[in-house]
């Protein structure tokens, strides 16, 4: 039935139901909708259009005044005997002359009061039956015009900003398939035809000549220069602190690279990399010093986080 202006139209058998700009829509629980699909809730659904200028059109699963609140489900249709299934989109509006479209978006449910989390979004392809493969699930950014100019839009996955006083923002985390039986678990790839790989560095952390100490931002960072002119040491963070400076998605197996730099021409100038605490432990070499048989002027070491504040730097470099 429909619901305009406080009066009750209810749908005659094979008569087209039209309701007005500002009017609702409303289809009791079991009721069918343009013989397209049936509306499984119970309770009710309201669809609201709005002005025909700002013409909108909104479906919310049912508040609860307990309890859970009500789902909203759009799925393609499925096939009954033979044939592909049907497709389900979720596509902004186009613009019109210059007018930008309109944005396409998947939101989790806020969180209540008092503290509680937001609801996932999740974005999911649909998995194989049999011997079938699992569909790929994409994330494109959209296609520039054919005209002389425009560039491609960037795919972008951005971490949760934090709001709060001193919150961590989220990480983006991307995580292969695990394998089953004597399959191989999916990789992480980075591709490009012309070898365009990037990664954002900041400034390298200088050192002046003495008995120094890295912080762990300094060290997560990634590149230190240590100028020396005799035998000096490099004290890392202890593990504690290392895990600290880490993102809270941290996790046993994950590893950073360090590069340490050191600026010295004479042949005792030579920087020794010593470990913060006993979390803090080396597999290899640990000096760097002026180029020689024995010494290169520079060390790389991947730092592996292996769990319980623990981290372990393996000399690669």
């Amino acid at each position: 039935m429909s619901t305009y202006n406080s009066k009750v139209y209810r749908k005659r058998g094979g008569d087209e139901m039209v309701v007005a700009s500002g009017g609702t829509l409303t289809i009791e629980a079991g009721g069918t909708l343009n013989n397209a699909g049936t509306i499984a809730n119970a309770g009710t659904q309201t669809f609201d259009e709005i002005a025909a200028n700002d013409a909108s059109l909104a479906i919310t699963g049912l508040a609860a005044t307990a309890g859970t609140g009500g789902a909203v489900a759009i799925a393609g249709g499925a096939t009954t005997t033979s044939g592909v299934g049907g497709v389900a989109s979720l596509t902004g509006g186009a613009g019109s002359g210059a007018d930008l479209g309109g944005a396409a978006t998947v939101t989790g449910g806020l969180g209540g009061a008092t503290n509680a989390a937001g609801g996932a979004a999740t974005v999911t392809a649909g998995a194989g039956q049999g011997t079938g493969a699992g569909a790929v699930a994409s994330v494109v950014g959209g296609a520039s015009g054919a005209g002389a100019t425009g560039n491609g839009g960037n795919a972008s996955l951005t971490g949760g900003a934090a709001a709060s006083t001193n919150g961590s923002g989220g990480s983006v985390v991307l995580t292969p398939g695990a394998k089953a039986g004597s399959g191989i678990a999916g990789g992480n790839f980075l591709r490009s035809s012309t070898g365009q790989h990037w990664r954002q560095q900041t400034a390298a952390t200088a050192k002046a000549d003495g008995a120094e100490t890295v912080t762990a931002a300094q060290m997560i960072n990634g590149i230190v220069v240590f100028t020396v002119t005799e035998a000096r040491t490099l004290t890392t963070p202890t593990g504690a602190a290392l895990v600290a400076g880490a993102p809270a998605a941290l996790a046993a197996g994950d590893s950073f690279d360090f590069h340490l730099i050191t600026l010295g021409a004479g042949a005792d100038d030579i920087a020794t990399l010593t470990a913060g605490d006993g979390d803090v432990t080396f597999v290899g070499n640990v000096t760097v010093g002026p180029s020689s048989v024995t010494n290169n002027a520079y060390g790389t070491w991947r730092f592996r986080y292996t769990g319980a504040n623990a981290w372990v730097g393996y000399r690669i470099g």
